[in-house]
């Protein structure tokens, strides 16, 4: 090209690239800004260019991702980096397990520590190691304490350069005037580089340092490779590969079949260093070079290996392709490839590998650069020989155990398993007897030995049925059922039957113990005979549950036929069978037995089908017998045989109680004879007779067709012959007149027998009646003797079952106090029984004192802990600053020494508190030496006052929301984080949570009304009184209800690595990039700044962000579905927050529309309570993070995504053309706000505090003990300085009760005279006084009050009221409390309750005496 071509090609660079320059290229200097400035800016900017090139040439060989170029040098100082780059290129020198802090999970936590020089120190051995001349060696402190970082970033070019020479890593791409960079980072870049005043290095000499080096005539080397450049020029192949060859170029493994590549490769890397070069040269600061636009020594040498094992890389590909192992085994051994341990006899596992990743695309036709070329090969290589060394190990190991089945015992069995070569890790030296007994007969079904693959499948089965024996040994249900499960779905199991399964496995392995089986281990076959077992006894139990319901379902329908079918499933069971001709008994037994008064359901059991089954079978043999007696009777009748009449008759079912004479069988036959004629005379036609069984159900006999049925004929017509009931009043009618006497003694005569059966029921009654005389009087006696002397029972068997005799009264006597306490409490009228049942509780006694007070200790505790911890919370975040200012050297080691001391001294513990009791007038605690017990009487009188004065703060809450709106900004914040929280003892009981949120409330309803013109101002500035509660809610119960309704989708995404919601289209595009250019290891020709239109017009862009909307999409859905389910999760404070602000903003503001105030509700429930954790949930213990883990970036960006995606949708706000690509969510945040909006609605609709605390007008006067808080001295005296100063605003009355407690407090003093100082003091002692509350005063003004207004103290009328109830309960006497208050006093009635008043005093009196 000529000088003029030169020129011009100059001119289109620098008006392309001008702008990327950032100034530091112009075409004309700026008159305010010197040459100077202009150098230093160019050098800044090239410098930048050098940390690119190197960020991307280290991202490219190490398949790591670094932060961007301006923050590469802090990135580098740790080593971390370095040390990898150098087990790359020497790993025998650098090992991977020997670098500090690899995951640089350290250094994220507490910066640079001194052992990751020893990083520094192994990169700078493995540049020995790989012969980089010396010349470019840092120094360890020039990238520890960043000294020398352009020497760094220089010897890693170098080192880049070295490395392709030698054909192990792709060539360092020149990035001048290809990046852009910003002013500040310029001018940033320029400041650090004169703070540091090192001398530039010469990049570009680089490669002609490198030639220098070579132990040759300089001369001739340079002349050589001119000679090779002219020869590019003069586009000749051929010349090329003679000037290549020439001895003094000292080049080496040039293969004249690939001059054509060489040619190539070097005539295009040629071209684009000569543009690089006129493209710097456009620079002041630019040194021309000799090398600059010619290919030096190294890079000539590096472009012939590269394309030497690109060749290399075609032939393995096409011996792969071609499937020819002899072919692939010559293309391995080849020597630019340089592969090490390549073995013929693994060929074919090369093959198979090289084909499988070839079917997975893992790599391509394409050779990609030589680093990777080389890694993928040898590592196909170290897997194939991987495969034939397990081979060969499998191989030996199978005989060895086929040898120990075939002749050896269970010991032999187990050592070659255990054999670690075999690496069996499942292997269970308990099991040795179930693997050797198991796989022998195996080997023996099989007639062959056993394969590896298949012993491994043994093994590995084997164990997990071991496993279910031993877990039955060790009676642990959970460990057999596990068991089990590992099983797979070899066995159908069902959870609910675990204990059925451990019972059957128990009675096996007992069983195989007891006979001392060979192999007393559960076998496979036992497990699955077990759970077959299992199975049919449940599917028996559950035919036999069907069969029931529908045995009810038949009774309840009277289908008879259904009756039948139901027991015939059931008869199995019962062990009776089941006869069609019984339906309709079975039918009548069961409705009977169903409709009985003393069964507490209708439901039919399997004893009642059992019951019904048993009573049918006998009631249908003796309706058969009494058919074939039927049936006797008149074939003797029809013969005339008197003695077949007489037996028949004798043994006839029915016979019952009737008396047959055989001497009047003549008679009997006569009169049976005439009695059918006469029917047979009246044309009777039925065929049937009925027959009523002992068990009284009736028989339909058809003595035509000799059987009997339980179902009515169609025509129960009368019938000729005689039924069972007409011959017994035959036969009765008959003994009558055969032998009726005249009177008793002649009966008795006669036959008695006979007289007996006339007088039978008679009799029965008379017996019945004796023996209920007997019983009463035999009971009578003895309940007398039980009242003279008690009865000593045998109590062997009480005492066996004391435990479930004590629980079943222990639950008795529950379920009768719950019982009789709901309907105290719900029943408007209780018996007077009930009320004076619970009038234990309503009196006061030691006991309770005794307990609330240690209640009351045990708060002030848990106060005093949270206070310590806040503090030492506070503390260490201070220290975490001091920290960073020392790392910055912005303050002295001293400084952060003395606040260490400060934290140890507090780590120690609390601080002593001043505890104060009022009534012992004594405390535990002491505090600079002194006790309440040093109390002047002006102290106590200012105690007093203090006391009374917080009571007042505590339970008014209008004194403190007006004070909170009195003071500063900066105040208010401090007395709201640690005045109020103290005051209310961090809300750790029901009445200090209750009196917190009350006030909040109150604070919030002034704070809205007095600040907020607009709903939508609180969008845009924060209410303190509202961060305090959402932080309060947070705190309280607010965090482990994050954890429970975040946790598990938090941690899913957390675990989800593969997935990125990334929406951004230029981000996509340049990932997209970045992978094609890592798979090619060629730099992509498309451009890299593009706008978002841009990006969005390639399809790969389009389909990645529509599968990253699509996975952003459902996990949104999930996190919301999630959050709407919760409402009942969230802290009770923080939906009465939101409900008081929901109902103050539509008082206030009437005509607001509702959507826009649940917009407002959005903002604090879900943006400032929710959003937080969902965004950063290692900080609110969302999920729990290993101690040297975090989150990383893309694990943020993903929760980051899908918490905006909620935050739009919890405000109705939509994507404009801001973001025209996800316009496509709009509809969905509409349903997602549709949803939100029905739950914020429910988070307005909760109860009010007094429902949800359960205080009452009365709660204050029920208190047993009083209630206390713990403050320090100077929150004591800064609460007092504040109300005395805002004193007219906080309480504008005059007649309001602050002002006289104020009053009586007196000036504003130090508190330093509660401890009996002066008022002279200037500094506060340091601590905490545990101050009970006393409402006294408050007492006193409000009787005072009353009696001016005429009116009564409501709280002392209850509390008399009370006290004389209870003293009453146990004297009165009527059905309720009203009645029996309203009843008249009964005589003696005052006696009683006067001797039990002097009974109690004197109790009293002689209790104190004694104290």
């Amino acid at each position: 090209m000529s000088f003029i071509g030169h020129v011009k090609v100059c001119r289109i660079i620098f008006d392309s690239k001008a702008k990327y320059f950032s100034g530091v290229v112009r075409p004309n200097i700026d008159k305010y800004e010197s040459m100077d400035e202009v150098r230093l800016r160019d050098i800044a900017y090239q410098y930048l260019c050098h940390l690119e090139e190197c960020k991307k040439w280290l991202e490219c060989v190490l398949q790591i991702t670094l932060p961007p170029s301006t923050e590469l040098e802090e990135n580098l100082r740790n080593g971390v980096v370095l040390a990898k780059l150098g087990h790359l290129i020497a790993p025998e020198v650098v090992s991977i397990d020997k670098i500090y802090d690899s995951e640089q999970s350290r250094y994220e936590r507490f910066g640079l520590q001194f052992r990751h020089t020893d990083n520094i120190n192994k990169w700078i051995a493995s540049l020995t190691a790989v012969k980089l001349p010396k010349t470019f060696f840092p120094e360890t402190t020039d990238v520890y304490d960043k000294k020398n970082m352009p020497r760094v970033i220089y010897c890693i070019h170098a080192l880049s350069t070295h490395l392709f020479r030698l054909g192990k890593t792709p060539a360092m791409s020149d990035m001048y005037g290809k990046v852009l960079f910003t002013d500040d980072e310029i001018n940033l870049m320029k400041q650090e580089l004169m703070k540091v005043g090192v001398q530039m290095p010469l990049f570009q000499k680089i490669g002609g340092l490198l030639s220098n080096e070579i132990p040759v005539d300089k001369v001739a080397l340079h002349a050589a490779i001119i000679a090779i450049n002219e020869a590019l020029d003069r586009e000749s192949p051929e010349a090329v590969l003679t000037a290549l060859k020439l001895p003094a170029a000292r080049l080496y493994s040039i293969e004249d079949n690939n001059i054509i590549r060489y040619w190539r490769a070097m005539s295009s890397a040629k071209q684009a260093k000569i543009e690089a070069a006129h493209n710097k040269s456009l620079s002041d600061s630019y040194t021309a070079d000799a090398y600059d636009e010619l290919l030096t020594q190294a890079e000539i040498q590096g472009f012939i290996n590269t394309q030497n094992v690109a060749v290399a890389w075609i032939a393995v590909m096409k011996a792969v392709e071609e499937k020819d192992e002899a072919a692939l085994f010559s293309a391995l051994r080849a020597e630019p490839l340089s592969l090490k341990a390549v073995q013929e006899n693994c060929v074919s596992n090369y093959m198979e590998e090289l084909r499988q990743q070839v079917e997975n695309n893992s790599i391509q036709e394409l050779p990609p650069d030589v680093l990777r070329s080389r890694q993928v090969l040898q590592n196909v290589i170290t897997a194939g020989n991987k495969i034939a060394l397990q081979e060969a190990i499998s191989l030996s190991g199978m005989w060895r155990i086929n040898k120990a089945l075939r002749v050896g015992s269970h010991a032999d069995t187990l050592r070659e398993l255990q054999d670690p070569e075999l690496a069996m890790r499942n292997v269970i030296p308990e099991a040795a007897r179930l693997y050797h007994e198991e796989m022998k007969n195996d080997r023996n079904d099989l007639r062959r030995d056993l394969t590896m693959k298949e012993i491994q499948g043994c093994v590995k089965l084997l164990s997990k049925i071991a496993k279910v024996t031993f877990a039955v040994d060790e009676n642990n249900t959970t460990e057999m059922w596990t068991a089990l499960k590992d099983l797979g779905d070899i066995f159908s199991l069902d959870e609910y039957f675990i204990d059925e399964y451990w019972n059957k496995l128990y009675e096996t392995r007992q069983k195989k113990l007891m006979e001392k089986a060979s192999c007393p281990i559960l076998t496979f076959f036992d497990i699955d005979d077990c759970v077959n077992k299992v199975h049919e006894k449940i599917d028996m139990q559950n035919q036999l549950v069907a069969a029931l319901q529908k045995l009810n379902r038949a009774v309840r329908k009277t289908n008879q036929h259904e009756v039948y079918g139901a027991l015939n499933l059931l008869s199995s069971e019962i062990g009776i069978p089941a006869e069609e001709k019984n339906s309709r008994l079975y039918l009548r037994i069961l409705q009977a037995v169903s409709e009985e008064e003393s069964r507490e359901t209708p439901e039919l059991w399997l004893s009642d089908a059992a019951l019904a089954m048993k009573t049918a079978a006998s009631e249908s043999k003796e309706a058969e017998f009494a058919c074939a007696s039927l049936i006797k009777i008149h074939l003797a009748m029809k013969d005339r045989d008197e003695k077949g009449l007489i037996s028949a008759l004798l043994s006839a079912p029915f016979r019952q109680n009737l008396k047959i004479f055989a001497e009047y069988s003549n008679e009997y036959m006569t009169f049976f004879i005439n009695c059918y004629k006469q029917k047979v005379a009246k044309k009777y036609t039925g065929t049937c007779v009925v027959y009523v069984t002992s068990k009284n159900h009736k028989a339909y006999i058809n003595l035509t067709s000799n059987s009997f049925d339980w179902n009515p004929p169609e025509s129960l017509e009368n019938s000729p012959y005689l039924s069972p009931k007409e011959i017994g009043k035959l036969v009765e009618m008959l003994n009558n007149e055969l032998s009726a006497p005249s009177d008793y003694e002649s009966e008795k005569s006669i036959s008695p027998d006979l007289f007996q059966a006339h007088l039978t029921q008679s009799i029965v009654q008379i017996q019945r009646w004796w023996r209920a005389v007997l019983g009463k009087r035999i009971l009578q006696e003895r309940i007398a003797a039980k009242r003279c002397k008690p009865v000593e029972l045998d109590l062997t068997f009480y005492e066996r079952h004391e435990r479930e005799i004590v629980l079943i009264q222990s639950a008795w006597r529950g379920h009768q106090t719950r019982k009789m306490f709901l309907q105290l409490v719900h029943n408007p009228n209780p018996s007077l029984s009930i009320v004076r049942r619970f009038v234990s509780v309503l009196a006061p006694n030691d006991r309770e004192f005794h307990k609330e007070n240690e209640i009351q200790l045990l708060k002030a505790k848990i106060a005093k802990a949270v206070r310590h911890n806040q503090t030492l919370s506070h503390q260490l975040e201070d220290m975490d600053v001091k920290i960073g200012l020392l790392v910055q050297n912005r303050i002295s080691l001293h400084d952060v020494q003395a606040h260490r001391s400060q934290m140890n001294d507090l780590a120690g513990g609390p601080r002593a508190t001043l505890t104060e009791q009022t009534s012992a007038g004594s405390s535990s605690n002491t505090l600079c030496g002194k006790g309440l017990k040093s109390l002047t009487k002006e102290g106590r009188h200012l105690l007093e006052g203090y006391q009374n004065l917080f009571y007042l703060l505590q339970t008014r809450p209008h004194y403190l929301s007006k004070l909170l709106f009195c003071l500063p900004h900066s105040k208010s914040m401090h007395f709201l984080q640690d005045v109020i929280f103290s005051l209310f003892n961090f809300g750790s009981s029901k009445r200090d949570e209750y009196l917190l949120l009350k006030l909040l409330k109150t604070a919030l309803e002034e704070e809205i009304r007095c600040k907020f013109k607009e709903p939508i101002d609180i969008l845009k500035v924060y209410p303190q009184v509202l961060k305090i509660a959402v932080n309060f809610s947070r705190q309280h119960s607010g965090q482990n209800a994050l954890r429970e309704i975040l946790g598990c989708l938090v941690q899913r995404v957390v675990s989800d690595k593969n997935t990125v919601f990334e929406t951004n289209p230029i981000e996509i595009y340049n990932n997209w990039i970045n992978k094609m250019e890592m798979t090619t290891g060629t730099a992509s020709e498309m451009p890299r700044n593009v706008t978002a239109a841009e990006a969005l017009s390639h399809e790969e862009v389009q389909s990645r962000l529509q599968k990253g909307i699509s996975c952003l999409q459902e996990m949104v859905g999930l996190f919301l579905e999630r959050i709407c389910s919760s409402r009942e999760q969230l802290p009770y404070s923080l939906l009465h927050t939101a409900r008081t602000l929901h109902n103050t903003l539509a008082e206030r503001f009437p005509g607001f529309p509702e959507k826009d105030l649940l917009k407002v509700i959005g903002n604090v429930v879900y943006y400032h309570f929710i959003n937080a954790a969902i965004v950063a949930p290692d900080a609110y213990d969302v999920v729990t993070l290993p101690a040297d883990k975090t989150l990383t970036s893309d694990q943020r960006s993903n929760l980051a995504s899908i918490a905006k995606i909620l935050q739009y949708a919890a405000s109705k706000k939509g994507f404009g053309d801001e973001s025209s690509h996800l316009k496509v969510l709009n509809p969905f945040i509409i349903q997602c706000h549709e949803k939100f909006k029905r739950f914020l609605t429910s988070c307005c609709q909760v109860e009010d505090l007094e429902e949800h605390f359960g205080v009452h007008a009365y709660s204050e006067a029920t208190m047993i003990v009083k209630p206390t808080i713990l403050i320090s001295l100077q929150e004591l005296w800064d609460t007092h300085q504040l109300v005395l100063q805002y004193e007219d605003d906080i309480a504008p009355k005059h007649s309001d009760p602050l002002h006289t407690i104020l009053e009586g407090l007196g000036p504003l003093i130090a508190v330093r005279k509660l401890l009996g100082g002066t008022s002279t003091a200037s500094l506060l002692p340091k601590g905490d006084i545990n101050l009970t509350l006393s409402n006294s005063k408050l007492e006193i003004l409000t009787a005072q009050f009353s009696m001016d207004k005429g009116d009564t103290n409501q709280s002392q009328l209850f509390i008399i009221a009370k006290e004389l109830l209870v003293a009453l309960l146990p004297f009165l006497s009527g059905a309720n409390l009203s009645e029996a208050l309203d009843a008249e006093e009964l005589p003696g009635q005052n006696e009683q309750f006067l001797d039990q008043q002097r009974s109690a005093t004197s109790q009293q009196n002689s209790s104190n005496n004694s104290q």
